[in-house]
């Protein structure tokens, strides 16, 4: 019997899983097209929780859940959330079981691109459109495929072969940050993550691997489609409220701002709060 030739668009966790099970079913011909020129042309974001039924199961079907089990962080479970105005500690769940376990993106991806076979990964050579039978890659080559699958993410370019639809704007905007070994923000955020809630809404959730320990702050706010909100502060924000992405107490300083913009005017840290703000 023929082996079927099969494209997956996106070398993200989705499409090096589906290459992996397909591997480990028989399916030699099997070719991942990813626009990125290498895995480390950029970085891979922060963690990613796997849940029991899903994720786990998915990562159980490539043959690699022992694998990943030994590199997750069960206590990364973890959720507490904080006042945002005094960060004093609100509600906390504590890291319990292994329904979902964090494991850090790059991580994960990497495991990922170990298992498969050589050669399995086309860098640099991302998939423009889609139709029956056939791809056309970005440089306006062609070729043709006897199954194309889609794992390029939101915008995909493959979606539009089965389907009209595209991404909508919900109108909540995320701006993230990383921290990289900022232990008073770790201590702040706990082993997993952490939500402070206001009008506009924050945040923090710990990344974890051998070389590094980070927190990332993600700031949300609602503001309509097309504007260009910009990272500022105010110093009218009364003390311990979110500064710079930081709400922990030990971080209350006369001293100059250093995390954002405002530090060239030398805001004070103690006054000054760090957000996003839509223009009006």
């Amino acid at each position: 019997m023929t082996t079927p030739r099969i494209a997956i668009a996106g070398a993200g966790l989705g499409g090096l899983t589906c290459a992996r099970v397909l591997q480990s079913h028989g399916f030699t011909d099997v070719t991942v097209f990813e626009r990125e020129s290498s895995p480390d042309a950029r970085q891979q974001g922060g963690t990613i929780d796997l849940h029991a039924g899903s994720g786990q199961e998915a990562i159980r079907a490539a043959g690699l859940y022992d694998e990943w089990r030994a590199l997750a962080r069960f206590e990364g479970q973890e959720q507490r959330k904080v006042d945002h105005a005094t960060a004093a500690l609100v509600e906390l769940e504590p890291a319990e079981g292994d329904f979902r376990p964090e494991i850090d993106r790059g991580q994960l991806r990497g495991l990922l691109l170990g298992s498969l076979a050589p050669g399995t990964v086309a860098w640099g050579r991302g998939i423009a459109s889609a139709a029956p039978g056939e791809v056309t890659f970005l440089d306006g080559s062609t070729a043709a495929f006897d199954l194309v699958i889609g794992a390029d993410g939101a915008w995909s370019r493959v979606r539009g072969a089965v389907s009209t639809a595209v991404p909508e704007y919900t109108g909540v905007l995320f701006v993230e940050v990383r921290h990289d070994g900022d232990e008073e923000l770790l201590a702040l955020t706990g082993q997993g993550t952490m939500v402070a809630d206001d009008d506009e809404g924050l945040m923090l959730w710990r990344s974890a691997t051998a070389a590094t320990t980070s927190a990332r702050t993600r700031a949300c706010a609602r503001t309509r489609i097309g504007s260009r909100p910009t990272l500022s502060c105010s110093t009218s924000t009364p003390a311990g409220t979110r500064r710079c992405g930081r709400s922990s107490p030990a971080s209350w300083s006369t001293g100059p701002c250093t995390r954002c913009p405002c530090r060239t005017a030398g805001t004070p840290r103690r006054a000054s709060r760090c957000s996003v703000t839509p223009p009006t």
